[in-house]
């Protein structure tokens, strides 16, 4: 049933990108709000149709909550999903596990490949299409300076002692 629905969302919002596509931008606005009314609308379809008519509509204030609606959606989504696993998982925590550590190595990860990838990029000549860019990384240099002092402390300490194991 789920897919059914799926389905025919996607066949709706396909139509109204269509639109857009062939330059029909009136008509694309109006079956795109026409989308949006639908009560039963998936969040996805309803967050990829704020998106496109944030795009195209003329008035700033306009386009602007579409954005903010289409972001504000997607953080619920997100927000839902994670603590749905979050619960799953929660229960099998190990003794001394710290989820922030773990998020902070994640990040440094992330940011360390996007970084290698700009690089990657730069040195082969290559420049990002008009629109498109290197994915931002998740941290500002200053808090990535800041987590990078307090991870300094946390490992060597002022006073040499350690706060993480290594076993």
């Amino acid at each position: 049933m789920e897919d059914t629905v799926d389905r025919k969302f996607t066949k709706r919002f396909n139509e109204v990108a269509q639109l857009y596509d062939d330059d029909a931008l009136e008509e694309c606005i109006n079956k795109g709000r026409t989308l949006l009314d639908d009560p039963a609308l998936p969040r996805y379809h309803r967050m990829k149709t704020w998106v496109l008519l944030g795009s195209i509509v003329g008035d700033w204030e306009e386009a602007e909550e579409f954005c903010v609606k289409a972001r504000s959606l997607w953080r619920i989504e997100l927000w839902e999903t994670t603590d749905e696993l979050e619960e799953a998982i929660g229960k099998e925590e190990p003794e001394g596990y710290d989820y922030d550590v773990a998020v902070d190595g994640l990040i440094d990860g992330y940011d360390a490949d996007m970084a290698g990838a700009k690089e990657l990029a730069e040195a082969e000549g290559e420049e990002p299409e008009e629109g498109e860019g290197f994915n931002l990384p998740l941290r500002t240099a200053e808090e990535s300076t800041k987590h990078e002092n307090e991870q300094q402390e946390s490992s060597g300490g002022k006073d040499g002692d350690s706060s993480h194991s290594t076993s």
